[in-house]
């Protein structure tokens, strides 16, 4: 049994950021648009902020209250999208029900997505041509190639179907040759579906999955995140997850790889700027 230390690698791809931003005179800058709070979010965005930090790029957090409108949201993106000192802009999610997040995140110029969530970007990946790949997918392939279990050639069975996390994994996934089946709250028999899969990725953000369904032959990787007593929770229990071949923890796990991708994603949108 392995883990797959997502917290290792993302300090590894830092200390190599560290390096290239040092030798940059204009410094990236990430903008993060934050509506009102959410507790899952909170500790992403200081992870962001630590980890920007210390790689030398500038991040800037802009809160609003959860009465903002999506027209009054969108004003605020296009400033940053008409800032040159700006190179990536992330919209935080959860927003409140009252926003259109898709309209919103569409607002982005898809040279500064660096969450790679826009349709325009959506349809590059689709075409096997990315400007940006979504940062947890670029995370969890980074990840699975790091410690040699490279998804190509390999069954990947992807629960969730989220455009943040499922749905991007996924295409990731295809881009990568893998062959790809995504399971959701309709899917039937999914246990027999669970069985056929060489890789798990589950990405629902509901707790105690896969009770009696994985074997020890499997890496399951576990995208989700809750609120538990204790703190933070994946989808899948520790306990179940140590039965496979490998796993990802909760926390330590996809989170630092997804902010650590975020990051890349920042860099290389900085220096296509640049025109370096």
């Amino acid at each position: 049994m392995q883990i797959l230390d997502g917290k290792k690698l993302s300090i590894s791809i830092k200390d190599e950021l560290k390096i290239v931003v040092s030798e940059m005179i204009l410094k990236p800058k990430m903008v993060i648009f934050v509506v009102g709070e959410d507790e899952r979010s909170k500790a992403y965005i200081k992870s962001k902020i630590k980890f920007g930090q210390d790689i030398g790029a500038l991040v800037e957090v802009k809160n609003f209250p959860v009465e903002i409108s999506g027209s009054d949201l969108i004003n605020e993106i296009k400033k940053a999208n008409a800032d040159e000192s700006v190179d990536g802009i992330i919209l935080q999610m959860p927003v409140p029900d009252t926003i259109d997040s898709k309209k919103v995140i569409d607002s982005i110029l898809p040279h500064k997505d660096v969450d790679g969530l826009t349709s325009t970007n959506t349809v590059l990946l689709y075409d096997g041509k990315p400007f940006v790949v979504p940062a947890t997918a670029r995370g969890v392939v980074s990840l699975l190639r790091h410690y040699g279990e490279d998804p190509e050639g390999k069954h990947v069975v992807v629960l969730g179907r989220s455009k943040l996390a499922g749905k991007a994994i996924a295409q990731a996934m295809l881009a990568n040759n893998a062959t790809v089946t995504i399971c959701h709250s309709k899917t039937k028999d999914l246990q027999k579906i669970i069985s056929l899969a060489d890789i798990v990725v589950s990405a629902t953000g509901v707790t105690g999955l896969l009770e009696n369904m994985i074997t020890k032959d499997q890496i399951i990787v576990d995208v989700g995140i809750s609120v538990g007593e204790k703190g933070l929770v994946g989808d899948i229990s520790e306990e179940v997850k140590k039965l496979a071949k490998a796993y990802t923890p909760v926390p330590k796990g996809v989170g630092p790889m997804t902010v650590a991708s975020l990051f890349q994603n920042l860099y290389e949108c900085s220096v296509k700027r640049m025109g370096l």
